[in-house]
Protein backbone atom coordinates (compact mmCIF):
# COMPACT_ATOMS: atom_id res chain seq x y z
CA UNK A 1 0.00 0.00 0.00
CA UNK A 2 1.31 3.46 -0.93
CA UNK A 3 4.50 1.97 -2.33
CA UNK A 4 4.67 4.13 -5.46
CA UNK A 5 2.72 6.78 -7.36
CA UNK A 6 3.12 8.33 -10.78
CA UNK A 7 2.09 11.96 -11.18
CA UNK A 8 1.15 12.68 -14.78
CA UNK A 9 2.55 15.61 -16.71
CA UNK A 10 0.34 18.66 -16.96
CA UNK A 11 -0.23 21.50 -14.55
CA UNK A 12 2.57 21.40 -11.97
CA UNK A 13 1.21 21.10 -8.44
CA UNK A 14 4.14 21.28 -6.05
CA UNK A 15 1.90 20.82 -3.02
CA UNK A 16 0.55 17.54 -4.43
CA UNK A 17 4.09 16.33 -5.12
CA UNK A 18 5.13 17.18 -1.55
CA UNK A 19 2.11 15.40 -0.12
CA UNK A 20 2.78 12.34 -2.27
CA UNK A 21 6.39 12.19 -1.00
CA UNK A 22 5.07 12.05 2.56
CA UNK A 23 2.71 9.13 1.94
CA UNK A 24 4.44 7.15 -0.81
CA UNK A 25 7.77 5.37 -0.78
CA UNK A 26 8.49 6.46 -4.34
CA UNK A 27 7.03 9.37 -6.32
CA UNK A 28 7.63 9.48 -10.08
CA UNK A 29 6.82 12.94 -11.46
CA UNK A 30 6.50 13.37 -15.22
CA UNK A 31 7.85 16.74 -16.37
CA UNK A 32 8.26 18.40 -19.72
CA UNK A 33 10.13 21.42 -21.08
CA UNK A 34 8.44 24.21 -19.12
CA UNK A 35 7.43 22.31 -15.98
CA UNK A 36 10.94 21.07 -15.10
CA UNK A 37 12.33 24.56 -14.37
CA UNK A 38 9.05 25.39 -12.58
CA UNK A 39 9.67 22.47 -10.24
CA UNK A 40 13.29 23.51 -9.65
CA UNK A 41 12.24 27.10 -9.02
CA UNK A 42 9.53 26.24 -6.49
CA UNK A 43 11.35 23.44 -4.62
CA UNK A 44 14.89 24.71 -4.96
CA UNK A 45 17.63 23.00 -6.92
CA UNK A 46 19.45 21.54 -3.91
CA UNK A 47 16.25 20.17 -2.40
CA UNK A 48 15.21 18.49 -5.66
CA UNK A 49 18.66 16.86 -5.91
CA UNK A 50 18.38 15.75 -2.27
CA UNK A 51 14.96 14.18 -2.86
CA UNK A 52 16.29 12.40 -5.94
CA UNK A 53 19.29 11.10 -4.00
CA UNK A 54 17.00 9.96 -1.19
CA UNK A 55 15.08 7.83 -3.70
CA UNK A 56 11.72 9.25 -2.68
CA UNK A 57 11.51 11.35 -5.85
CA UNK A 58 11.98 10.28 -9.46
CA UNK A 59 11.72 12.58 -12.47
CA UNK A 60 10.73 11.39 -15.93
CA UNK A 61 11.27 13.90 -18.71
CA UNK A 62 8.88 13.83 -21.67
CA UNK A 63 11.03 14.72 -24.64
CA UNK A 64 8.30 13.76 -27.10
CA UNK A 65 4.85 15.25 -26.51
CA UNK A 66 1.51 14.14 -27.90
CA UNK A 67 -0.57 16.81 -29.60
CA UNK A 68 -3.65 17.44 -31.73
CA UNK A 69 -2.91 18.68 -35.24
CA UNK A 70 -5.63 20.63 -37.04
CA UNK A 71 -5.90 21.02 -40.81
CA UNK A 72 -8.50 23.38 -42.26
CA UNK A 73 -10.09 22.27 -45.54
CA UNK A 74 -12.81 24.64 -46.66
CA UNK A 75 -15.42 24.91 -43.92
CA UNK A 76 -14.24 21.75 -42.18
CA UNK A 77 -11.48 21.35 -39.61
CA UNK A 78 -9.76 17.95 -39.64
CA UNK A 79 -8.01 16.90 -36.45
CA UNK A 80 -5.47 14.15 -35.91
CA UNK A 81 -3.03 13.04 -33.23
CA UNK A 82 0.73 13.35 -33.54
CA UNK A 83 4.03 13.54 -31.69
CA UNK A 84 6.06 16.74 -31.43
CA UNK A 85 9.38 17.71 -29.85
CA UNK A 86 11.53 20.81 -29.59
CA UNK A 87 13.86 20.91 -32.62
CA UNK A 88 15.72 24.15 -31.94
CA UNK A 89 15.86 27.45 -30.13
CA UNK A 90 14.80 30.89 -31.35
CA UNK A 91 18.49 31.70 -31.85
CA UNK A 92 18.98 28.76 -34.17
CA UNK A 93 20.61 26.28 -31.79
CA UNK A 94 19.58 22.71 -32.61
CA UNK A 95 17.95 20.58 -29.91
CA UNK A 96 18.69 16.97 -30.80
CA UNK A 97 18.21 15.14 -27.53
CA UNK A 98 16.63 15.27 -24.09
CA UNK A 99 20.01 16.34 -22.69
CA UNK A 100 20.07 19.32 -25.05
CA UNK A 101 16.52 20.31 -24.14
CA UNK A 102 16.96 20.00 -20.38
CA UNK A 103 20.11 22.11 -20.49
CA UNK A 104 18.38 24.67 -22.72
CA UNK A 105 15.31 24.94 -20.48
CA UNK A 106 17.45 25.15 -17.33
CA UNK A 107 19.86 27.85 -18.56
CA UNK A 108 17.08 29.85 -20.18
CA UNK A 109 15.30 30.11 -16.82
CA UNK A 110 18.29 30.45 -14.45
CA UNK A 111 20.98 31.96 -16.66
CA UNK A 112 23.51 30.57 -19.11
CA UNK A 113 26.49 30.43 -16.76
CA UNK A 114 29.16 27.79 -16.30
CA UNK A 115 27.73 26.93 -12.88
CA UNK A 116 24.19 26.49 -14.23
CA UNK A 117 25.38 24.37 -17.12
CA UNK A 118 27.10 22.14 -14.57
CA UNK A 119 23.92 21.99 -12.49
CA UNK A 120 21.88 21.10 -15.56
CA UNK A 121 24.30 18.30 -16.40
CA UNK A 122 24.05 16.90 -12.87
CA UNK A 123 20.25 17.01 -13.11
CA UNK A 124 20.33 15.23 -16.47
CA UNK A 125 22.19 12.31 -14.89
CA UNK A 126 19.37 11.81 -12.39
CA UNK A 127 16.39 12.10 -14.79
CA UNK A 128 14.78 9.31 -16.77
CA UNK A 129 13.76 10.12 -20.33
CA UNK A 130 10.44 8.92 -21.75
CA UNK A 131 10.32 8.08 -25.45
CA UNK A 132 6.81 7.71 -26.86
CA UNK A 133 6.11 5.58 -29.91
CA UNK A 134 3.18 5.72 -32.31
CA UNK A 135 1.23 3.04 -30.44
CA UNK A 136 -0.38 5.60 -28.14
CA UNK A 137 -1.52 7.61 -31.17
CA UNK A 138 -3.01 4.52 -32.80
CA UNK A 139 -4.90 3.59 -29.65
CA UNK A 140 -6.13 7.16 -29.20
CA UNK A 141 -7.49 7.15 -32.76
CA UNK A 142 -9.45 4.02 -31.89
CA UNK A 143 -10.72 5.72 -28.72
CA UNK A 144 -12.13 8.59 -30.77
CA UNK A 145 -14.06 6.13 -32.92
CA UNK A 146 -15.91 4.93 -29.80
CA UNK A 147 -18.70 7.49 -30.03
CA UNK A 148 -20.34 6.69 -26.70
CA UNK A 149 -17.05 7.14 -24.88
CA UNK A 150 -16.22 10.42 -26.65
CA UNK A 151 -19.58 11.93 -25.73
CA UNK A 152 -19.37 10.82 -22.10
CA UNK A 153 -15.72 11.87 -21.79
CA UNK A 154 -16.36 15.38 -23.12
CA UNK A 155 -19.39 15.80 -20.88
CA UNK A 156 -17.36 14.59 -17.88
CA UNK A 157 -14.48 16.97 -18.66
CA UNK A 158 -16.82 19.94 -19.03
CA UNK A 159 -18.57 19.13 -15.75
CA UNK A 160 -15.25 19.31 -13.90
CA UNK A 161 -13.36 21.98 -15.87
CA UNK A 162 -16.34 24.30 -16.40
CA UNK A 163 -18.71 23.38 -13.55
CA UNK A 164 -20.59 26.69 -13.79
CA UNK A 165 -21.70 25.87 -17.35
CA UNK A 166 -24.70 23.59 -17.65
CA UNK A 167 -24.96 21.66 -20.90
CA UNK A 168 -28.40 21.99 -22.49
CA UNK A 169 -30.41 18.78 -22.76
CA UNK A 170 -30.42 19.22 -26.54
CA UNK A 171 -26.60 19.14 -26.75
CA UNK A 172 -25.22 16.83 -29.42
CA UNK A 173 -21.58 15.77 -29.67
CA UNK A 174 -20.23 13.51 -32.39
CA UNK A 175 -16.89 12.91 -34.04
CA UNK A 176 -16.67 11.66 -37.62
CA UNK A 177 -13.64 9.70 -38.76
CA UNK A 178 -12.27 10.14 -42.26
CA UNK A 179 -9.05 9.44 -44.14
CA UNK A 180 -8.02 13.06 -43.43
CA UNK A 181 -8.64 12.93 -39.69
CA UNK A 182 -11.50 13.59 -37.29
CA UNK A 183 -14.28 16.09 -37.81
CA UNK A 184 -15.89 17.40 -34.63
CA UNK A 185 -19.65 17.76 -35.04
CA UNK A 186 -22.45 18.87 -32.78
CA UNK A 187 -23.99 21.99 -31.33
CA UNK A 188 -21.72 22.85 -28.41
CA UNK A 189 -21.82 26.59 -27.72
CA UNK A 190 -18.09 27.23 -27.44
CA UNK A 191 -18.56 30.99 -27.01
CA UNK A 192 -20.77 30.42 -23.95
CA UNK A 193 -18.46 27.73 -22.57
CA UNK A 194 -15.36 29.93 -22.88
CA UNK A 195 -17.13 32.93 -21.39
CA UNK A 196 -17.43 30.87 -18.20
CA UNK A 197 -14.13 28.99 -18.57
CA UNK A 198 -12.07 32.18 -18.86
CA UNK A 199 -13.40 33.52 -15.59
CA UNK A 200 -10.93 31.16 -13.91
CA UNK A 201 -8.52 30.08 -16.65
CA UNK A 202 -6.88 32.89 -18.65
CA UNK A 203 -7.14 32.79 -22.43
CA UNK A 204 -3.35 32.86 -22.54
CA UNK A 205 -3.41 29.41 -20.95
CA UNK A 206 -6.09 27.70 -23.03
CA UNK A 207 -9.41 28.05 -24.81
CA UNK A 208 -11.99 25.30 -25.12
CA UNK A 209 -12.13 24.24 -28.76
CA UNK A 210 -12.80 20.92 -30.53
CA UNK A 211 -9.05 20.32 -30.72
CA UNK A 212 -8.62 21.10 -27.01
CA UNK A 213 -11.39 18.65 -26.08
CA UNK A 214 -9.83 15.94 -28.27
CA UNK A 215 -6.47 16.55 -26.60
CA UNK A 216 -7.93 15.22 -23.35
CA UNK A 217 -8.99 12.01 -25.10
CA UNK A 218 -5.37 11.71 -26.22
CA UNK A 219 -4.00 12.52 -22.75
CA UNK A 220 -6.26 9.91 -21.16
CA UNK A 221 -5.03 7.26 -23.58
CA UNK A 222 -1.40 8.17 -22.89
CA UNK A 223 -1.87 7.98 -19.13
CA UNK A 224 -3.68 4.63 -19.38
CA UNK A 225 -0.99 3.17 -21.62
CA UNK A 226 1.87 4.35 -19.43
CA UNK A 227 0.12 3.26 -16.24
CA UNK A 228 -0.36 -0.25 -17.61
CA UNK A 229 3.39 -0.87 -17.50
CA UNK A 230 4.02 0.49 -14.00
CA UNK A 231 3.07 -0.97 -10.65
CA UNK A 232 2.09 2.35 -9.12
CA UNK A 233 -0.90 4.54 -8.33
CA UNK A 234 -1.71 7.31 -10.78
CA UNK A 235 -2.37 10.95 -9.87
CA UNK A 236 -3.69 13.35 -12.50
CA UNK A 237 -5.84 16.47 -12.46
CA UNK A 238 -9.54 16.20 -11.60
CA UNK A 239 -10.75 16.90 -15.16
CA UNK A 240 -8.46 14.34 -16.76
CA UNK A 241 -9.32 11.89 -14.00
CA UNK A 242 -12.98 12.21 -14.99
CA UNK A 243 -12.09 11.35 -18.60
CA UNK A 244 -9.99 8.38 -17.49
CA UNK A 245 -12.85 7.05 -15.40
CA UNK A 246 -15.15 7.22 -18.40
CA UNK A 247 -12.63 5.34 -20.55
CA UNK A 248 -12.26 2.57 -17.99
CA UNK A 249 -16.01 2.28 -17.37
CA UNK A 250 -16.73 2.28 -21.11
CA UNK A 251 -14.21 -0.52 -21.68
CA UNK A 252 -15.75 -2.51 -18.83
CA UNK A 253 -19.26 -1.96 -20.17
CA UNK A 254 -18.16 -2.99 -23.67
CA UNK A 255 -16.63 -6.22 -22.37
CA UNK A 256 -19.80 -7.03 -20.43
CA UNK A 257 -22.04 -6.18 -23.37
CA UNK A 258 -20.02 -8.29 -25.82
CA UNK A 259 -20.15 -11.34 -23.58
CA UNK A 260 -23.86 -10.88 -22.98
CA UNK A 261 -24.52 -10.33 -26.67
CA UNK A 262 -22.89 -13.64 -27.54
CA UNK A 263 -24.79 -15.49 -24.81
CA UNK A 264 -28.13 -14.16 -26.07
CA UNK A 265 -27.20 -15.08 -29.62
CA UNK A 266 -26.36 -18.65 -28.63
CA UNK A 267 -29.68 -19.07 -26.84
CA UNK A 268 -31.72 -17.88 -29.79
CA UNK A 269 -29.79 -19.29 -32.73
CA UNK A 270 -28.22 -22.46 -31.30
CA UNK A 271 -30.78 -23.45 -28.64
CA UNK A 272 -28.29 -22.58 -25.91
CA UNK A 273 -25.37 -24.55 -27.35
CA UNK A 274 -22.14 -22.58 -27.42
CA UNK A 275 -18.64 -22.93 -28.80
CA UNK A 276 -17.00 -22.80 -25.38
CA UNK A 277 -18.74 -25.95 -24.12
CA UNK A 278 -18.19 -27.84 -27.35
CA UNK A 279 -14.44 -27.28 -27.07
CA UNK A 280 -14.24 -27.71 -23.28
CA UNK A 281 -16.17 -31.01 -23.44
CA UNK A 282 -13.85 -32.10 -26.25
CA UNK A 283 -16.71 -32.75 -28.60
CA UNK A 284 -14.58 -30.93 -31.16
CA UNK A 285 -10.81 -30.70 -31.47
CA UNK A 286 -8.42 -27.86 -32.17
CA UNK A 287 -8.21 -29.11 -35.74
CA UNK A 288 -12.00 -28.81 -36.05
CA UNK A 289 -11.79 -25.23 -34.78
CA UNK A 290 -9.06 -24.30 -37.26
CA UNK A 291 -11.10 -25.77 -40.09
CA UNK A 292 -14.09 -23.68 -39.00
CA UNK A 293 -12.00 -20.53 -38.81
CA UNK A 294 -10.59 -21.15 -42.29
CA UNK A 295 -14.05 -21.65 -43.80
CA UNK A 296 -14.96 -18.80 -46.18
CA UNK A 297 -18.39 -18.45 -44.59
CA UNK A 298 -16.76 -17.96 -41.19
CA UNK A 299 -14.42 -15.32 -42.56
CA UNK A 300 -17.31 -13.44 -44.17
CA UNK A 301 -19.28 -13.66 -40.91
CA UNK A 302 -16.36 -12.18 -38.97
CA UNK A 303 -16.01 -9.40 -41.55
CA UNK A 304 -19.69 -8.62 -41.11
CA UNK A 305 -19.35 -8.69 -37.29
CA UNK A 306 -16.43 -6.26 -37.35
CA UNK A 307 -18.52 -3.84 -39.40
CA UNK A 308 -21.25 -3.50 -36.77
CA UNK A 309 -21.47 -0.55 -34.42
CA UNK A 310 -20.21 -1.20 -30.86
CA UNK A 311 -23.49 0.27 -29.59
CA UNK A 312 -25.70 -2.11 -31.58
CA UNK A 313 -26.95 -5.53 -30.50
CA UNK A 314 -25.78 -8.66 -32.31
CA UNK A 315 -29.19 -10.34 -32.43
CA UNK A 316 -30.88 -7.22 -33.80
CA UNK A 317 -28.25 -6.63 -36.46
CA UNK A 318 -28.30 -10.28 -37.48
CA UNK A 319 -32.07 -10.29 -37.93
CA UNK A 320 -31.98 -7.02 -39.80
CA UNK A 321 -29.32 -8.36 -42.19
CA UNK A 322 -31.16 -11.63 -42.82
CA UNK A 323 -34.65 -10.17 -43.14
CA UNK A 324 -33.79 -7.04 -45.11
CA UNK A 325 -37.25 -6.66 -46.65
CA UNK A 326 -39.09 -6.72 -43.35
CA UNK A 327 -38.72 -5.16 -39.97
CA UNK A 328 -36.39 -7.37 -37.98
CA UNK A 329 -38.90 -7.62 -35.13
CA UNK A 330 -41.31 -9.58 -37.33
CA UNK A 331 -39.25 -12.69 -36.60
CA UNK A 332 -39.19 -11.98 -32.90
CA UNK A 333 -42.60 -13.17 -31.57
CA UNK A 334 -41.94 -16.90 -31.78
CA UNK A 335 -38.69 -16.50 -29.86
CA UNK A 336 -39.63 -13.67 -27.55
CA UNK A 337 -40.25 -15.89 -24.50
CA UNK A 338 -36.67 -17.11 -24.63
CA UNK A 339 -35.31 -13.62 -25.03
CA UNK A 340 -37.33 -11.96 -22.29
CA UNK A 341 -36.72 -14.90 -19.99
CA UNK A 342 -32.95 -14.50 -20.24
CA UNK A 343 -31.77 -11.62 -18.02
CA UNK A 344 -34.47 -9.29 -19.31
CA UNK A 345 -33.06 -8.89 -22.80
CA UNK A 346 -36.41 -7.68 -24.08
CA UNK A 347 -36.17 -4.68 -21.75
CA UNK A 348 -32.79 -3.50 -23.00
CA UNK A 349 -32.85 -4.14 -26.74
CA UNK A 350 -33.86 -1.21 -28.91
CA UNK A 351 -36.62 -2.61 -31.10
CA UNK A 352 -36.16 -0.07 -33.86
CA UNK A 353 -33.61 -0.16 -36.64
CA UNK A 354 -32.43 3.29 -35.62
CA UNK A 355 -31.19 6.19 -37.70
CA UNK A 356 -27.78 7.38 -38.77
CA UNK A 357 -26.21 10.08 -36.64
CA UNK A 358 -24.47 13.25 -37.73
CA UNK A 359 -21.09 11.58 -37.67
CA UNK A 360 -22.19 8.79 -40.01
CA UNK A 361 -23.77 11.21 -42.45
CA UNK A 362 -20.74 13.46 -42.46
CA UNK A 363 -18.37 10.56 -42.97
CA UNK A 364 -20.41 9.27 -45.88
CA UNK A 365 -20.54 12.74 -47.36
CA UNK A 366 -16.76 12.97 -47.16
CA UNK A 367 -16.53 9.67 -49.06
CA UNK A 368 -14.41 8.28 -46.27
CA UNK A 369 -14.02 4.53 -46.13
CA UNK A 370 -13.73 4.76 -42.38
CA UNK A 371 -14.63 2.58 -39.42
CA UNK A 372 -17.47 4.95 -38.57
CA UNK A 373 -19.11 4.49 -41.96
CA UNK A 374 -18.61 0.74 -41.81
CA UNK A 375 -19.89 0.36 -38.29
CA UNK A 376 -23.05 2.41 -38.50
CA UNK A 377 -24.27 2.19 -42.07
CA UNK A 378 -23.96 -1.12 -43.89
CA UNK A 379 -25.75 0.57 -46.81
CA UNK A 380 -22.45 2.22 -47.70
CA UNK A 381 -19.88 -0.52 -47.26
CA UNK A 382 -21.19 -4.03 -46.67
CA UNK A 383 -22.89 -4.52 -50.06
CA UNK A 384 -19.51 -3.94 -51.68
CA UNK A 385 -17.72 -6.38 -49.41
CA UNK A 386 -20.41 -9.04 -49.04
CA UNK A 387 -22.63 -8.68 -52.09
CA UNK A 388 -25.38 -11.29 -52.06
CA UNK A 389 -24.15 -12.78 -48.79
CA UNK A 390 -26.09 -12.95 -45.52
CA UNK A 391 -24.83 -13.93 -42.07
CA UNK A 392 -27.28 -16.83 -41.78
CA UNK A 393 -25.17 -18.63 -44.40
CA UNK A 394 -22.57 -19.07 -41.67
CA UNK A 395 -25.07 -19.85 -38.90
CA UNK A 396 -27.09 -22.40 -40.86
CA UNK A 397 -24.00 -23.85 -42.51
CA UNK A 398 -20.57 -24.35 -40.91
CA UNK A 399 -21.61 -23.12 -37.44
CA UNK A 400 -24.43 -25.63 -36.94
CA UNK A 401 -22.32 -28.34 -38.55
CA UNK A 402 -19.70 -27.62 -35.92
CA UNK A 403 -22.26 -28.26 -33.18
CA UNK A 404 -23.28 -31.58 -34.75
CA UNK A 405 -21.78 -34.32 -32.61
CA UNK A 406 -21.94 -36.81 -35.44
CA UNK A 407 -19.59 -34.83 -37.68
Amino acid sequence: MFSAVRIGAGELNVGAIAEAMIYYGRVNVFVRGGTLPDLIEQFGYDDVIAALDLGVLELTFERTLTAVNTNQQGNLSFHDFGNISLAGTAKGKKIQSAVDEIEHQFTRRFGNTLENRGRAQKLVEKIQVLSLDDQILKLARLDVKDSSYVVEAIRAWLRVAVPEYELPKTTRIEVASSKDGFVFLGNLDFAAINEVYHRRIPASHSTVTPAYLLSHILDARKELTLAAGVNADLWVGDALSAVLQKRVSTIAATLTKSRRDIDYFHIVEFEGRNFREVINKREKTGADLIALLQDKETQKFKTWLAAQSPESYLLKEYDRAVFTRHRWTQRLPFKVTKIVGFAGLGAIVDLTAGTMGLASLATAGLSAASDVAVSTADEFVLPKLLKGWKPNQFIEGPAKEFFNKDQ
